[in-house]
Parts: structure tokens; C-alpha cells; sequence
């Protein structure tokens, strides 16, 4: 032995421990380096000691035994010598090293072990006989041909306990079955080269036991394989002979070495069929080479071990590679394609690796390519039955038969490809979704019809797919009746990634396109996450016109676009266009809301001459607050067109009339613009409404009364349409102020008709003297002469007929057939019983020429003559020119008084 290998003796040694058993009152142990627990040092103690007796005179050679402990800890690898010098016949000794598991399994060769295991020298006795030390074959070759069956036994049969019979070659054999075996059936192997009679270990037979044939009465009850030297010498299996010759007659009789599949190496069971799979394996490796079915086989091996990563399956790519090209050059058409779903169908966890996934794919390609109407009556095969084609297959296919120009056209293509796997072929390959789409643009009235067949397919993950493949292609409105059925069922991120990438391939430029995939959104989630997608990644007019049809005429849209999705200009040019399409009362629901109000009108006022006209919209239903509306109104009346200005003129009349200060200057401002833009009835209307107050009625009489010349002058003019909406109110007091107001605004309408202003005069002479209670003598100074004149125009029953306001005078004005006395009177008589100034009553006799008939009138009645002074006294509010005229009279009345005139 040399330098190396006394070097791992002594290692070895350092590392293993050592037990010595012999005879000293009995079979026990003798020496140790190392105590071992209970169960397991009575295991060594008794497999130590030799098993069945001996016969009287009978010797043995020393023999070995290899065993795991029961807390497999350590495997126990011993040598047991015969003690003839012992007191008592059947002793021996036995040297039994502890080998660390993890080492014993490991093992590639024994020679240390045995080297350890040198006769014991005891005390006082001789040293026992040394076995045969390894020389320069330290392994011998088995020659016993029974190896075969023992092969057989071992590894291709049932598993057994083998017993050994008649072998003169049982150490050999021993030491060579121990390295063959694998790591996992090492470690709980027990074997033993010489007994006379059975051994059992943890309750077991040992796997391997070698014995004499003296010994063969004691294995009568032996449950296992007996070989014996009469046992047939034939192979009984295909692998027996390769075996045998591998662990009996090699110099390296490791089985694990020719473990091409790496089965033994992940073994953790010790299962023998595991040698079997991996003998099939090699044997399959081997005729890969010629036939191509062969891989088909090693994938089933694979499967059959859980092996189901890309990783495992990596070693077969050149396999794979090699077993198509043999099958693409020997098998028919026919043929090839089963052999390639056929080889698909066996990865059943998933795809293959790239690098096969490429190779089949390649493969099917070819084959369609050089032949596509095979591969169309395999599809329609596969269709008839309802087998699903693997998705690599197809995707060969569809780049296969589309490449073939010459022969794969409209009419023996497309029309041909079944139903059930049209969709597969469009998501999988690119070159035949490309090609259909290109067909489809030729022969749409045959393309096109075939291709919507095609949308059927349930399967949503495919759709998917053709979808992506698809939506570039999407360039020619001919295609529109594709458009609806690819888009069935898709997300909203769907929807949106196909929005994105059709407008890159056409900005949106087809324009009928634009309906059916703003009804594939569903729900305003889907169709605002279509407009978010678009709106963020073009902007043209192409995509304006898209985003403008998603939008409507409500709140969401509103909020959208007044949210900052879009540029400010962007944003007012879409917001102005809706607007301009939403009806008055879809304004008034969404701007219902304050906040929409003033999102808007921030939007719109950026650009007000552009975007006036819904600016006032805006404003006209909004419900701003008075001041922010006239603020904004004032300044929005000069970018508008006339009819836009007069609407908006009146909302803010109507608002200003009853909302405004009659201080605030912009009303004065809002009234004068209204006067020139807006019909003097309908200025009377806004400033007279039936829900404002007295106060406020009163206020606006004032300022229209105060109105520059030319403006008051239009509404003089109508002056009984404004009397009419005064009359028509409940009757309350309005103030003398506005009394006046209104009687000067009826006394100045003669100038310009006098028809309007007796019409005005009639009712609201009727109405003064009815309202004793009110200050309103100023009317009755203005409207009595102008009702008085006409009076004594009367001529009958006709005027009635000719002027039907008289029908509004009092009907005492009609029981006497002198009406005009009647009226005086009348007068007279409102005035004596009411709190009004005397001083107007005789006003109003002088305007219709009668103040002394009224002053004669007067004097009759009870406290006449003191209510005349009243008169007088009174004359002295007016200025000068009217008070002289006042007092003239009044002086000459009394003067020319006779005591029999009568008024």
C-alpha cells in the first residue's frame, strides 16, 4: 500500500469507530471506542456472534457482515473470525467498524474498511488468522454464474430476502453488490457472507445471506429467494446479463455511474423499480438515435417521476431536435403530425422549454408550410373529433400555411379552417393573423363571414391573444364587422390597451370604428377609463372626436372634463361642444350642483368670446348668486349675438328686479341694455313678477319711471300693459313714491298714444278711487281728467263697443245718464272719506277743467266748506305756479257763489 492510501487509512480510522466482541463467560463485548445506545448496541452485540451451530470439528474462514443500526446513525461493516482457542466450541470474534451513515452511503470503494478490519490479538492467546490482503485485484471478478439470478432477485423481481446457497465466492460477491448499490438501498442493506442459519435484523431478514449447503435443513422455513447451486443459469429479463456484467465482472461496479436519467442520485427511497426506470431510460437514449418514438418514452419517464420543470426537460431539447428531424424525413404527413401531438400531449404540466417549444414549433411550421392542405385536413380532423390542437402546434401551423402564397388563398384557406381553431391561429401566430386580415381586405364578402365564425370560441384567453394580433391590423373600415365580436366581454384595461393601440396604428382617423368599442366599455367605469387612456396618449382631432362620443350629456362627463384630464384648451373645446349639444334641462340637472356651476364657468371664462354663448347658458341656469351673475353678465352682453343677448338680458333683468339693491348702479345699467334689446312688455314682465315683494314692485316702478328718455319712452308706449300687471297684483300699498311714479308714467304715454293711455287711465282710475286707504291721489290727479274727457265724448251704448276698458269704470259711473256727473261725484266723494292731500282733488278738477264744478260739489257735502280750506291749506306744497292756480280758483268760487248752483 502506498503513501496515499496509508494517508486515508489513517483518516479513515480517525473517523471511524471500532468495536471488539469475542467469548469471556459467554459472547459479549469486549472493547469499544464509542458506547452506543441501547437498541443499537444490542443489535451489534448480537449479529456479532455467530448465527446457528456448529457441527463438531467444523471450521469456517472468517467472513463479513454489513448491516445498518436501527437508529441509523452508523452502518456496522464487520469481520468475524472462528476462536479455537476458546473454552467452548462456536465462539469467534468480531471486529465491527461504525461507519457514519452519511460516509457509508457515499462510498465508492471498500478497500479502507477492509484494511481496517486486522485480526484481533487478545490477551494470552494467538493471533487469529489474517484474511487474504488486497493485492493488485483488491475487487476479483465473479465467475459464479448464478449472478444472473441473483441480479434477477435483487433488482427486477419482487423484492425478497435472497439466501445464497454452495458459493465460493460469497465475500466477493458481498463487497460487489455493496458498491453497485445506490445511496439510498445502501444505507439499508444487510448482508452477511457466511450463516448457518437465518438472520434478521429490526424484526427483517437480512436482504443477502450466504450459506453452506449443510446449512440448508436451518432455511426450511426461509420466506424468500433461495439460490441454489442447481438454480437455472438463463436470463429471465432483458436488462438480467448487462446487470450482472456491470456489477460481477467490471472494475467498477457502481450501478449509479451508468445512471444517465439521475434517478439513483434522487432516489430516497431505496426502491429497485428506480434502477428499472433508469435501465428504460438508457435504453430509450439509445434508440432515440434511430427512432423517434423512443423520446416519447423518455418523456414519460420523466413524467412518471414528478418531473415537470423546463429545467428537466432542458437534457431532451437535442433529443427532441433530433427525433423531428428523423420523423419529418421517414414518416408520412400524417404520421408526423401525430407524432408531434403525440410528443406535445406528454408535457401535460405546461409548455416545454423555449429551446423544444422552438424545435416543435419549427417542425410544424415546415410541415405546413411545404404541404398546408395536410395541415388543414389534420385541423379538420382534430376539429371532428374534439381534440383540442396544442397551442405550439397551431401557432406552426398558422406561420406555415399563411407563408404558402400560392396555395393557401381565400377560397381553399380561410374557408377552410375549422371554426374551433381559427381563433387558436389568429392569437398564435402573427404572420396568419396578418394574412387573414390581409385576405379579408381582398375578398371581404368571403373572408370576412368565415371570420366572425371564428369569434366564437369561448375561450377567453385566446381571445385575448387574437385581440393583441388583431388590433394592429385594424386600418381599413372594411373591417368594421369584425370590430363588435372581437370585442365581446373585454375588460375595461382591455378595452383601454386596444384603444391605445389602434389609435397608434390610426389615431383614430376611422371614424366608424368609434361606436363599437365606446359600447364595449358597459359602464361608466369602462368608459371612463377608455377616455382617460385616449385622452392621455393623443391628442388630435381624430381623438378629440372619439373622446367627445364617449361623452353625455350628465354630471360624470362634466366632472370629467372639467377634472384636469385634459389641457385647459383641450378641455374647454370638448366642454363647449357638449354643452352646445345638451338640452336646457340637462344644463339645469348638471349645473344643479354648485360646484359643476363654477368648474365650468372657470373652464369657459378662459375664452369667453369663443365660448359666450354657453357662458350665458351657464349663467341662465346655474343659480348663481345675484352679485357674481351680474358681474359676469355685464361683462359676457358685449361677446354675444343679438338673440344670445336678449335672453340673457332678461334672466338678468328678472334676477336684478328682484334680487338687486335698487341702489346698485347695475341694475340701472342692466335696465337701460334691456330697454334697447328686449320688448317693453317683457321688461314690464321681469320687473313686475308674481312672487316679488310690494317693496320690490315699488322699488322697480322707480326706475323705470327713471329711465333715460329715449328707453322710457318704448315702455310709455305700453303703458296699460304695465298698468295691467300692477292692477293684477293682490292690492297692497306700493307707497306714494311709486303711486306717483306710475301716474306720471300714464299722464307722459299721451304723447305718444293716447289710446294706451286712456286704456292705461280706465282700470286705474277705478282702482284709486277704490283704495281710500292708500296714497294714491297722484293717479287719480293723472288718470281722472283723461277718463273725464272721454266721458264727455260719450255718445251712447256704441263707446262700449269702441272702447271696451269703460267696462272697468265703477258702475255708478253708468246709473245716471249724465256719466261725467256721476265721475265727479264720485271723485268728490273718494276724496272727502280718505286720508289723501284735498289739495290733489281740486289738481285733478283743474286738469279736467272743472275745478269749480268740483269745489261746488265739495261745499255741498257735510263739512264741505272745511274741507275747502283743507284745499287751501294743503296748495301750498306745490311750487308756485300750481298753488296761485289753486288758490285763483278757490278764491273765485267763493266769490261768484250762488246759493242755487249745483256742480
Amino acid at each position: 500500500m502506498g503513501h496515499k492510501g496509508l494517508g486515508l487509512q489513517r483518516a479513515m480510522k480517525a473517523l471511524i469507530d471500532q468495536q471488539v466482541h469475542g467469548y469471556r463467560n459467554g459472547h459479549q463485548l469486549l472493547s469499544a471506542t464509542m458506547n452506543l445506545a441501547r437498541q443499537d448496541q444490542d443489535t451489534v452485540d448480537r449479529l456479532s456472534d455467530m448465527a446457528g451451530p456448529l457441527r463438531p470439528g467444523e471450521v469456517f474462514n472468517p467472513y463479513l457482515a454489513a448491516y445498518p443500526l436501527p437508529s441509523r446513525s452508523h452502518f456496522v461493516f464487520a469481520r468475524t473470525w472462528q476462536d479455537l482457542a476458546a473454552p467452548r466450541a462456536g465462539c469467534v470474534i468480531t471486529k465491527s467498524l461504525l461507519v457514519p451513515m452519511s460516509v457509508w452511503e457515499n462510498l465508492n470503494t471498500l478497500d479502507e474498511l477492509i484494511a481496517l478490519l486486522t485480526p484481533v490479538e487478545l490477551e494470552g492467546k494467538k493471533k487469529l488468522t489474517e484474511p487474504v490482503k488486497p493485492g493488485s485485484d483488491p475487487l476479483p471478478v465473479v465467475l459464479d454464474q448464478r449472478t444472473v439470478e441473483l441480479v434477477e432477485a435483487m433488482f427486477l423481481e419482487n423484492r425478497q430476502p435472497i439466501v445464497f446457497f454452495e458459493s465460493q465466492e460469497a465475500e466477493a460477491i458481498t463487497k460487489r453488490v455493496l458498491l453497485a448499490l445506490w445511496p439510498s438501498l445502501r444505507r439499508n442493506f444487510a448482508v452477511c457472507s457466511f450463516t448457518l442459519a437465518p438472520r434478521k435484523i429490526d424484526g427483517r431478514d437480512f436482504d443477502l445471506v450466504f450459506a453452506p449447503k449443510t446449512a440448508r435443513t436451518r432455511f426450511a422455513d426461509w420466506p424468500g429467494r433461495r439460490i441454489e447451486a442447481t438454480s437455472s443459469k438463463e436470463a429471465r429479463h432483458r436488462w438480467s446479463i448487462s446487470i450482472a456484467s456491470r456489477i460481477f465482472q467490471s472494475n467498477s461496479p457502481s450501478l449509479i455511474a451508468d445512471d444517465t436519467l439521475g434517478a439513483l442520485k434522487t432516489d430516497s427511497r431505496g426502491d429497485e423499480a428506480t434502477l428499472r426506470l433508469s435501465l428504460l431510460w438508457s435504453e430509450l437514449l439509445a434508440k432515440s438515435a434511430t427512432t423517434p418514438t423512443a423520446v416519447l418514452g423518455m418523456i414519460d419517464i420523466l413524467n412518471s417521476r414528478g418531473e415537470h420543470s423546463q429545467d428537466a426537460f432542458k437534457p431532451l431539447a437535442p433529443i427532441i431536435t433530433r427525433a423531428t428531424n428523423i420523423a419529418s424525413s421517414s414518416l408520412p404527413d400524417v404520421e408526423i403530425w401525430h407524432f408531434l401531438t403525440t410528443l406535445i400531449g406528454k408535457f401535460n404540466k405546461g409548455l416545454p422549454s423555449k429551446s423544444i417549444f422552438r424545435t416543435i414549433k419549427s417542425e410544424a411550421s415546415n410541415l405546413a408550410g411545404r404541404n398546408p392542405r395536410s395541415a388543414l385536413e389534420f385541423l379538420q380532423a382534430e376539429s371532428l373529433a374534439s381534440r383540442a390542437v396544442p397551442a405550439v402546434l397551431l401557432a406552426g401551423i398558422g406561420d406555415g400555411i399563411s407563408s404558402n402564397s400560392t396555395v393557401f388563398n381565400a377560397s381553399e384557406g380561410v374557408t377552410k379552417v375549422p371554426s374551433k381553431t381559427g381563433l387558436g391561429l389568429i392569437a398564435l401566430s402573427t404572420k396568419f393573423a396578418r394574412y387573414a386580415i390581409a385576405l379579408a381586405k381582398e375578398q371581404p364578402d368571403i373572408c370576412i363571414p368565415r371570420l366572425l365564425t371564428f369569434f366564437d370560441d369561448p375561450d377567453r384567453k385566446l381571445q385575448r391573444k387574437a385581440r393583441r394580433r388583431l388590433t394592429p391590423l385594424f386600418n381599413d373600415d372594411i373591417l368594421l364587422p369584425l370590430l363588435s365580436p372581437l370585442l365581446e366581454g373585454v375588460t375595461p384595461e382591455e378595452l383601454s390597451e386596444f384603444a391605445l393601440r389602434l389609435g397608434q396604428e390610426t389615431d383614430f382617423e376611422i371614424s366608424c370604428f368609434d361606436e363599437p368599442i365606446i359600447n364595449a366599455s358597459r359602464d361608466h367605469l369602462g368608459l371612463e377609463s377608455l377616455r382617460n387612456a385616449i385622452a392621455s396618449n393623443f391628442n388630435s382631432p381624430s381623438s378629440d372626436r372619439f373622446i367627445f362620443k364617449t361623452l353625455k350629456s350628465d354630471i360624470p362627463s362634466i366632472v370629467w372634463l372639467t377634472g384636469g384630464s385634459l389641457g385647459p384648451e383641450r378641455a374647454r373645446r370638448l366642454l363647449f361642444r357638449l354643452l352646445e349639444e345638451t338640452s336646457d334641462r340637462n344644463i339645469q340637472a348638471i349645473l344643479s350642483e354648485k360646484l359643476n356651476c363654477n368648474h365650468i364657468l372657470d373652464l369657459l371664462l378662459s375664452d369667453r368670446f369663443l365660448t359666450a354663448s354657453q357662458i350665458a347658458r351657464v349663467l341662465t341656469w346655474g343659480e348663481l348668486k345675484v352679485d357674481m351673475l351680474l358681474e359676469l353678465g355685464l361683462d359676457l352682453l358685449p361677446c354675444l349675438n343679438h338673440e344670445d343677448k336678449g335672453l340673457l338680458l332678461r334672466y338678468l333683468l328678472e334676477r336684478s328686479l328682484a334680487e338687486s339693491a335698487p341702489s346698485d348702479h347695475r341694475v340701472q345699467i342692466i335696465l337701460r341694455h334691456a330697454a334697447s334689446q328686449i320688448a317693453p312688455h317683457q321688461l314690464i314682465q321681469a320687473a313686475f313678477p308674481n312672487f316679488a315683494s310690494t317693496s320690490r314692485i315699488s322699488e322697480n316702478i322707480l326706475l323705470l319711471n327713471a329711465l333715460p328718455h329715449q328707453d322710457r319712452q318704448g315702455l310709455l308706449a305700453h303703458v296699460d300693459y304695465l298698468s295691467s300687471h300692477l292692477l293684477n297684483r293682490q292690492p297692497k300699498n306700493l307707497g306714494g313714491q311709486a303711486y306717483a311714479a306710475w301716474a306720471q308714467m300714464i299722464a307722459d304715454s299721451g304723447q305718444i298714444s293716447w289710446d294706451t293711455q286712456l286704456r292705461a287711465a280706465l282700470p286705474t282710475l277705478t282702482f284709486a278711487l277704490e283704495q281710500t286707504n292708500f296714497p294714491v291721489s297722484a293717479l287719480l290727479v293723472e288718470t281722472f281728467p283723461i277718463v273725464y274727457a272721454q266721458l264727455l265724448r260719450s255718445k251712447g251704448e256704441d263707446d262700449f263697443k269702441l272702447i271696451p276698458a269703460l267696462l272697468k269704470l265703477p258702475f255708478t259711473f253708468f246709473a245716471d245718464w249724465d256719466r261725467a256727473k256721476a265721475a265727479r261725484r264720485d271723485l268728490v266723494e273718494a276724496f272727502l272719506r280718505s286720508s289723501w292731500p284735498p289739495a290733489d282733488l281740486l289738481l285733478a278738477g283743474l286738469k279736467a277743467g272743472i275745478g269749480d264744478k268740483i269745489l261746488r260739489r265739495v261745499s255741498r257735502s257735510y263739512n264741505g266748506n272745511q274741507y275747502i280750506s283743507k284745499i287751501e291749506q294743503d296748495s301750498y306744497r306745490f311750487p308756485p305756479s300750481i298753488q296761485n292756480r289753486l288758490k285763483a280758483t278757490i278764491l273765485n268760487f267763493q266769490t261768484s257763489r250762488k246759493s242755487n248752483d249745483w256742480d
